[in-house]
């Protein structure tokens, strides 16, 4: 009987703990390691691809060899999506030219492919269902007129 009692316990608190996983974040093709990489992860599309103020998260990450790699754990199961921009300068935001356009490197998860406005939501959202997802961003630099 003792038994029975604690195996309703521990099923019972089992179902009613929310699912959660983590997103292993992985962004590729870097041109330098100067400065850093702002990180905003978003639940919703409220914001996204560049309001922190909107974002679940925001990380800012040092560059080595070219790579930079986090984990962000404990995230309930959901619908996510990540943003990021290599900030040179380290000014804190998205350093634009005159007509809106980035001048430093960005990418979105699921590298969506937009070339003359920003990543939406709905083309860069993935869904985290499992303990363990691995997400790679691959940046993306504007041509610069040398």
């Amino acid at each position: 009987m003792k038994f029975l009692l604690i195996l309703f316990f521990i099923s019972f608190s089992a179902i009613g703990a929310p699912l959660k996983g983590s997103i292993y974040l992985e962004i590729e093709g870097l041109q330098n390691d100067k400065g850093v990489i702002q990180v905003l992860l978003f639940e919703k599309s409220k914001g996204f691809p560049d309001s922190p103020e909107q974002a679940v998260q925001q990380i800012t990450l040092p560059i080595k060899s070219n790579k930079v790699q986090n984990v962000f754990k404990d995230l309930p199961f959901g619908v996510y999506a990540i943003s990021c921009i290599h900030d040179e300068n380290i000014n804190q935001k998205q350093d634009t030219n005159f007509f809106g356009y980035p001048i430093e490197g960005y990418g979105t998860s699921k590298n969506p492919s937009t070339t003359w406005r920003k990543p939406r939501f709905d083309e860069s959202r993935f869904i985290l269902e499992s303990n363990e997802l691995k997400i790679i961003i691959r940046m993306n630099y504007p041509v610069k007129n040398e």
